[in-house]
């Protein structure tokens, strides 16, 4: 009977050993398998525009055991956030998501984006939350952390008048005025809006203006 027991023992015990060598991990990107324009291209920064209402940021998981890559087999619950900046750096507020094991990737959407002046760095970790309890999670919180990934909100691009004072003749003549924007328009077109306002009257007058160029 004892020996029944120290068997049994020794099979749990090898169980726990086996599955602490699994090691699952939490990746920003897209798999290397991944057959997409996206993933071809290296990204050192995931940079998006404070003018978009949401943004995503694309996750992957890895398992791997004694140097060998795994199969993830749990389901995986993602969450993402900036680490702690100071002032100036941008901000947002990541949902989280569940990864399923017949899933190679997902996207963690983000929102309520502030700009800031330089990247901060943002790092994801997952934890499974539906696995089997015989062999254990293959994610846990403090072993699946992403590494920081520089993360970025660029201010939206301005357009500037030049010059202090721009008079609008009301008898019909020409008249014309230059405009710089802050930044340059790359494959896109831009729909610029002004507006006049009479001085006598008190009355504003709009014109639409619109630039169908793919960079200006």
């Amino acid at each position: 009977m004892a020996n029944v027991i120290k068997t049994i023992v020794l099979l749990c015990l090898c169980r726990f050993v086996f599955a602490g060598q699994i090691k699952g991990q939490v990746q920003i990107g897209y798999p290397d398998e991944l057959s997409t324009p996206q993933s071809s291209v290296a990204t050192d920064v995931f940079s998006y525009s404070e003018n978009a209402e949401s943004g995503v940021l694309p996750v992957h998981l890895t398992a791997v055991a004694n140097g060998d890559k795994q199969n993830v087999t749990d389901v995986v619950a993602v969450t993402c956030g900036l680490l702690p900046t100071p002032s100036g750096f941008p901000s947002a507020d990541f949902d989280s998501i569940l990864i399923y094991p017949n899933e190679s990737w997902s996207v963690v959407l983000f929102n309520n984006m502030r700009a800031g002046n330089q990247p901060a760095d943002v790092v994801c970790r997952g934890e499974s939350v539906d696995f089997n309890i015989t062999v254990g999670p293959q994610f846990t919180l403090n072993t699946s952390t992403s590494e920081p990934r520089m993360f970025l909100v660029k201010k939206a691009p301005k357009i500037h008048i030049c010059g202090d004072l721009v008079l609008v003749p009301t008898d019909g003549r020409v008249h014309s005025f230059t405009i710089r924007l802050s930044e340059v328009i790359a494959d896109s077109s831009v729909q610029i809006h002004c507006s006049t306002f009479d001085v006598g009257h008190g009355v504003f007058y709009s014109k639409d203006i619109y630039l169908d160029f793919e960079n200006v």
